[in-house]
């Protein structure tokens, strides 16, 4: 008896739970991830600043933004490969002696147009790296975008277990009220 008291109590704090917070609230902060990660068009040419030596710097990532680890990436000017590389842990990329004009930058199936300058020349909107996510055939942006969304994703799963374990033991203390009031003479 006292088993399937405590089966209805999980069941109630459950149900209240999904009151409280919807599926669709608890997924918000995963769409203000993805949102948050710019899909351009293939035609579009991002405008990056060369750093010293030529430096060109990027990452790859998977669709979920983590990053992909020995990815080989290349450079290509026209039809000329001017660079080959793989990725560290971090997804992180870096290729130097290129200098200014327009480059392809691919990734297994994922390619993005570059327009690379050098400092002194760079317009001001000229971005200083890359992003490649995989699977997103010319799917770029800017790097960094990921850190900061994995901080909301999580924090919102927290606030989602501690607000579940609040209605548990809420509807917990709520059942044992009402049997003590039943039983009392």
């Amino acid at each position: 008896m006292r088993k399937s008291g405590l089966f209805k109590c999980a069941i109630v704090a459950l149900a209240i739970a999904g009151v409280v917070f919807p599926k669709s609230q608890m997924l918000a902060a995963e769409q203000a991830r993805v949102n948050a990660m710019k899909i351009v068009p293939s035609s579009t040419i991002f405008d990056v600043r060369l750093g010293a030596d030529g430096k060109f710097q990027g990452r790859v990532v998977d669709h979920s933004g983590t990053p992909i680890e020995g990815a080989k990436v290349e450079v290509k000017r026209g039809s000329t490969v001017v660079a080959q590389t793989v990725t560290d842990r971090e997804g992180v990329y870096s290729v130097k002696n290129l200098s200014s004009g327009q480059y392809l930058v691919r990734s297994g199936s994922t390619e993005g147009a570059y327009r690379f300058w050098s400092e002194e020349t760079a317009p001001p909107s000229a971005k200083s790296q890359g992003l490649l996510v995989m699977g997103e055939n010319g799917a770029r942006g800017q790097y960094g975008v990921m850190d900061l969304n994995g901080i909301i994703v999580a924090s919102s799963v927290a606030v989602a277990l501690a607000a579940s374990i609040t209605a548990l033991v809420i509807a917990t203390n709520a059942k044992r009220s009402a049997d003590n009031a039943f039983h009392s003479p």
